[in-house]
């Protein structure tokens, strides 16, 4: 017998509607900048300095759980590794 799985749903880092910052995002896990913040990062959530040319793609990892989203979209790839490495 076949037994179908819901799919699993897409994260994304969030907007409030109520707010006109354009900076403003929250996490699913309930951070935002004005908490813990988020980070640029590489693929695997390593802090990267956002230069132009170099390594960062857009992507930010979020300071309290660890997740991979990118910039324009919102959508979460992942969660970084376990020791992933911050600049500060």
């Amino acid at each position: 017998m076949l037994s179908l799985q819901p799919k699993p749903r897409a994260e994304h880092i969030t907007n409030p509607q109520d707010d006109t910052r354009e900076d403003w995002a929250t996490c699913p896990c309930g951070n935002r900048p004005d908490l813990h913040g988020y980070v640029p990062c590489d693929d695997e959530g390593n802090e990267v300095e956002p230069v132009p040319g170099g390594l960062w793609t857009d992507l930010w990892v979020c300071r309290s759980c660890g997740r991979i989203w990118h910039e324009e979209s919102g959508l979460v790839l992942g969660r970084a590794q376990a020791g992933y490495r911050s600049l500060a």
